[in-house]
């Protein structure tokens, strides 16, 4: 029996295709979450930016500048994270916020997946894909029943998918609630994630390296607390990796 399909088939599929497509643009019109033009479904990138803006997406610089934050920001020897990549470069009222408050705030998790998808290209380019375990900074059980997801479990989730580096979103936890680093200046930042992780008991961290997955980087507070528990604990190297980096 011949299972090839036909040149009339091709066209009914594509013909339903184009159809779902309309369908859906009818019922449920998409728009770009930079600048709220219209998306096509049958757009070349971005299921929720449009091409345009996927073209011009700003993305970070490389990992040694990224890195070279989390010196400047901490005293020698304070710390912990021995690399790190960023995606994108966002200022304060740049529309590419949008993408993160989406994921964050108003529970658009797919948009994880499509750019935890591109964070995956951009740590293969940086040379970041060597990691024993990918980890999300976690965030408190009360934080999670208010917005019901951690964010950058999802990224983190997306890239070991991709990479094949290990999901260990058993290693560390927060015991202590802060209130949201936005609303703190530097120093305040510094102090509201004093002891706030802590390891996993049972957790064999030791000679293991461990990439820490976030949204966003602004003064690299969080990740580096998080860093410095997984180093006391045995870790051999911590590396970080995010959405984007606040300035």
């Amino acid at each position: 029996m011949n299972h090839l399909l036909s040149n009339s088939d091709f066209r009914n599929i594509f013909s339903f295709k184009n159809l779902k497509n309309s369908f859906s643009d009818f019922i449920a019109p998409r728009h770009c979450l930079v600048c709220n033009s219209y998306i096509s479904y049958d757009g070349r990138y971005s299921k929720f930016i449009c091409d345009k803006c996927f073209d011009n997406i700003p993305f970070a610089d490389n990992k040694h500048i990224i890195l070279n934050r989390f010196h400047s920001n901490f005293p020698e020897g304070r710390s912990a994270v021995s690399e790190a990549a960023a995606l994108m470069n966002l200022k304060e009222k740049s529309g590419y916020l949008e993408i993160i408050h989406a994921l964050k705030y108003q529970k658009f998790k797919s948009t994880a997946s499509e750019f935890g998808n591109l964070l995956a290209r951009r740590l293969e380019v940086e040379s970041m894909l060597h990691y024993d375990y990918v980890v999300p900074i976690p965030i408190h059980t009360a934080k999670r029943r208010e917005r019901g997801f951690n964010q950058s479990d999802l990224i983190a989730r997306k890239l070991s998918d991709i990479t094949g580096m290990k999901f260990g979103d058993s290693m560390i936890f927060r015991h202590k609630y802060t209130v949201t680093q936005t609303l703190l200046n530097k120093s305040q930042r510094y102090k509201n994630m004093e002891n706030v992780f802590s390891i996993v008991q049972g957790a064999d961290i030791r000679n293991k390296t461990v990439l820490l997955i976030d949204d966003v980087l602004t003064t690299g507070s969080t990740i580096n607390s998080a860093a410095a528990v997984l180093k006391s604990a045995g870790a051999e190297k911590v590396g970080a990796a995010v959405l984007a980096v606040a300035n």
